[in-house]
């Protein structure tokens, strides 16, 4: 990935119809929420934070970040274990 494209891409992110709202509503109901991304980890949070919703996660994995990837069960239990959620 170039610079260039890593830096604009968070400025054109578009969330699915009713993301928002269906994790709004997840969370009101007081379900915890993790994510558990696959990527570099300060481009893949600035991609959640262009789309609001990094603040509705409980716990937010990114393998970078963790020194994981998925698929791979271990994920799951780092999420469990590391993190209680």
């Amino acid at each position: 990935m170039g610079p260039c494209w890593i830096g604009s891409f968070p400025r054109h992110c578009v969330p699915f119809p009713n993301l928002l709202p269906t994790l709004t509503q997840i969370k009101a109901a007081g379900v915890k929420l993790g994510l558990i991304s696959n990527g570099f980890g300060d481009f893949q949070f600035a991609n959640l934070q262009a789309l609001c919703i990094d603040h509705l996660f409980d716990e937010i994995l990114i393998s970078e970040w963790e020194e994981l990837r998925k698929p791979c069960r271990r994920n799951e239990g780092h999420l469990e274990t590391k993190r209680a959620v």
